[in-house]
């Protein structure tokens, strides 16, 4: 179920051909490797270049948010060659302060750690070659109207061969609006 009722936009990142290279951690990556502000991403750790290869990425996220609703957040990965799978996501506000709650909807495949959402050892996906493979998570809007918030996301395509040559990893963000602000007019009855 993705975001009944509500207006979902779908992220579609499409990369093309390079030669990057990173290593997927399987049972999950440190956190702050989300592309986030005053973070960094996997390529840290990892040799390449972000966005380097010829996989495909797809963000799945609410246009808008409502004030203490809960929505279906998807991320799916796909890469001709790839053997095992790994993501971080987290939501930041303005301020590049967490924002929301995270509730974990598939235990076997993520967990979060510190706000950050991420695969777990089952959730690396060993040995599903090609993909897509895919994680998602609810998260719950803040109840106080934050602004936008930003979710921050990268996604690993490894070859699972215990190095970091061949792999690939992958980033970017997207921008749900606050709600729009509903405006009530007040009527007065003319006097005569």
């Amino acid at each position: 179920m993705l975001l009944t009722s509500k207006t979902a936009f779908f992220f579609s990142l499409i990369l093309g051909i390079g030669a990057g290279s990173a290593h997927a951690y399987s049972g999950g990556p440190p956190t702050g490797k989300a592309g986030e502000p005053g973070g960094s991403d996997c390529t840290d750790c990892h040799a390449g270049t972000l966005n380097s290869g010829p996989g495909t990425m797809e963000f799945i996220a609410p246009e808008f948010y409502d004030l203490g609703e809960t929505y279906t957040i998807e991320l799916r990965l796909g890469e001709a060659g790839a053997k095992r799978w790994g993501f971080e996501v987290v939501a930041f506000d303005a301020t590049d302060s967490p924002v929301g709650s995270v509730t974990i909807t598939d235990a076997e495949h993520t967990q979060v750690q510190l706000n950050y959402v991420m695969q777990t050892q089952s959730g690396s996906y060993q040995g599903v070659g090609n993909g897509p493979v895919s994680w998602s998570f609810d998260w719950t809007a803040p109840a106080e109207d934050v602004g936008p918030v930003t979710f921050y996301y990268v996604g690993n395509a490894a070859n699972n061969d215990g190095t970091t040559g061949g792999d690939h990893i992958y980033g970017d963000s997207v921008v749900v609006d606050a709600p729009v602000a509903v405006q009530s007019m007040s009527w007065s009855a003319l006097k005569r």
